[in-house]
């Protein structure tokens, strides 16, 4: 072979090789829909995208911790729900049997009613979601409320459980059984204690002073149901910001990954044809191939 003809051959290959690269990286985005598939690509856009993905990641691990905190609380407003129902119930019954028109056999009958509402407020009160109980504060494992010599005895401690919002906010996902179910002078087990023995003890005037006391706990079961409230009111708008975060934030990724498919098209024509005058250019001008040549 000449020399001519050998720097022919090699230029040529040369030629045929980039144009196959270009042919190649042609077939790649219009497969994958991304105009970059490796750093290599754009190595400034793949690392601002990488950036940007590790932010996102982060966003929508925030989105996640706001929908578990969400189930916690909006469990737990359903519980104080419910117990609201039947504190009215116990008003209503323990009404009756403050007056002096009932006999102490219906009054005892009452107390009974009474005393089974109290059981079922300690049922209420034990509530677990999700294998943690919903008010023992940070001992998610332990029973809230036990009775011990008939006494209901809170068993959790006063700590709150967080969750992380945001970059630097926290936001508390239950409220103790301590601040709902015994607070100092609204503790709802030993007021339905009360107004059940003095029923069984034919109290009316005793009755008639518990009842007040029961409203004090009805108004402390309102006023958490109120702070559970705002506080799913404050969850969903951060939700609702970090979800448009989230997509811009992907646009943005969008924006430097994605490829214009229309162009893409374009241009694996435009390489595919480019390669295909090649070839055949050098068909005409040897009799030999291009497999021939790589050979």
């Amino acid at each position: 072979m000449r020399a001519n003809e050998s720097i022919w051959y090699r230029d040529s290959l040369f030629y045929i090789n980039l144009t196959k690269l270009r042919y190649d990286e042609a077939i790649k985005q219009t497969t994958s829909g991304k105009k970059i598939n490796k750093i290599s690509d754009d190595p400034s856009g793949a690392s601002f995208a990488l950036g940007l993905k590790d932010r996102k990641g982060q966003i929508e691990q925030f989105i996640r911790n706001l929908d578990t905190a969400r189930v916690y609380l909006s469990n737990a407003e359903d519980v104080l729900n419910k117990v609201q129902t039947v504190l009215n119930k116990a008003i209503t019954d323990a009404s009756q049997g403050a007056t002096d028109t009932m006999d102490i056999n219906q009054k005892r009958l009452i107390a009974n009613d009474i005393d089974q509402i109290r059981e079922q407020i300690m049922d209420l009160a034990n509530t677990r979601v999700m294998n943690r109980y919903l008010f023992s504060g940070t001992l998610t494992d332990t029973t809230p409320f036990t009775e011990v010599a008939g006494t209901v005895v809170y068993n959790g401690n006063s700590n709150t459980i967080d969750a992380q919002i945001g970059y630097s906010i926290r936001i508390s996902t239950n409220l103790t059984g301590d601040q709902v179910f015994t607070a100092p002078g609204a503790n709802v087990f030993e007021v339905l204690a009360n107004i059940r023995d003095h029923l069984n003890a034919g109290n009316s005037n005793a009755v008639a002073n518990d009842i007040e006391d029961l409203g004090a706990v009805v108004d402390n079961i309102a006023y958490q149901r109120s702070i559970l409230g705002n506080r799913m009111s404050e969850m969903d708008i951060m939700r609702n910001s970090l979800k448009e975060f989230s997509t811009n934030i992907q646009e943005k990724i969008s924006g430097l990954e994605d490829a214009d498919m229309a162009e893409a098209i374009s241009n694996l024509t435009k390489e595919e044809t480019g390669l295909r005058v090649t070839l055949q250019s050098m068909s005409r001008i040897q009799r030999l191939t291009l497999f021939d040549y790589l050979g």
